[in-house]
């Protein structure tokens, strides 16, 4: 699969990941990067789902080929922080889940 659209900001530190929900794009967060410069402690990733915004789209469409498709934007050796909306928290769902 080709590389996910992905925005990301902050520094070292704890990572978030943000997940959008059905029929948006990582771009509904961007209200949020003053929030996040002053008190989020660490990096951010907002990435567009497969098959939304600049993302491209998937063989399946299902949960797990979401979270599949996200999973590489988690820290392999730590925790990562993953906060989503409607879609976007199902996913997170099938992230834990694995």
């Amino acid at each position: 699969m080709d590389e996910l659209r992905v925005r990301r900001g902050g520094r070292d530190g704890p990572p978030l990941l943000l997940l959008h929900g059905l029929g948006a794009t990582g771009d509904v967060w961007r209200g949020w990067d003053p929030l996040l410069a002053q008190r989020w402690p660490g990096r951010w990733a907002a990435p567009d789902l497969p098959r939304h915004g600049g993302s491209p789209g998937l063989p399946g469409y299902g949960f797990e080929d979401l979270a599949e498709a996200v999973a590489p934007l988690l820290e392999p050796a730590g925790r990562t922080v993953v906060l989503g909306h409607s879609l976007g928290g199902v996913v997170a769902l099938a992230l834990a889940a694995a």
